[in-house]
């Protein structure tokens, strides 16, 4: 929601602004977000894509690819700059090795995908999965998981502190 009145204010003064973009969800709003302030999704993009920004910084080639081609901004006013992780904090975390033990952490939401990552490990026998977060599709995927017959081997978590998500994913 920062986006239009930063636009708005950076005209008006003449100041380079750069928005930063997450994601775009066009058309998908409604699968997204439950509730009637998804219909104020696509709107907002639309509105929002029009505004003036001296460059527009995105995650993926695929957002760069959306706004270039469906909401029409050139290409030289967006650059790429992935999400990354600085692994020197992550060489600093000691943790037990656990031997085929696969983590997820994020949003339990459509976009993320995870009813994929519950089929493809329901095509494995000797590993154990944890998810971390929360999420509209939580009880979902809890339920996908006992109908592939792997709620056995599934931990669903809650959000774990920076620290603890550090180690988790150290010792996975």
């Amino acid at each position: 929601l920062s986006l239009i009145p930063c636009s708005i204010a950076a005209r008006k003064t003449k100041t380079p602004v750069v928005a930063t973009l997450h994601d775009l969800y066009l058309t998908q709003w409604h699968k997204m977000y439950k509730g009637k302030a998804a219909v104020f999704g696509l709107p907002f993009e639309l509105v929002s894509s029009k505004m003036y920004f001296t460059k527009i910084i995105v995650l993926n080639s695929s957002i760069k690819s959306k706004l270039i081609n469906i909401l029409r901004i050139p290409e030289e006013r967006i650059e790429i700059i992935p999400s990354g992780i600085d692994t020197r904090e992550l060489d600093k975390i000691k943790s037990k090795k656990r031997e085929n033990e696969v983590l997820f952490a994020g949003r339990l939401v459509p976009q993320k995908n995870v009813d994929i990552l519950l089929r493809a490990f329901s095509l494995i026998d000797d590993a154990r999965l944890t998810i971390i977060g929360e999420g509209t599709e939580k009880q979902n995927l809890i339920t996908l998981a006992e109908k592939l017959h792997i709620a056995d081997r599934i931990k669903f978590l809650n959000p774990v502190s920076r620290g603890e998500l550090i180690k988790r994913m150290r010792s996975a």
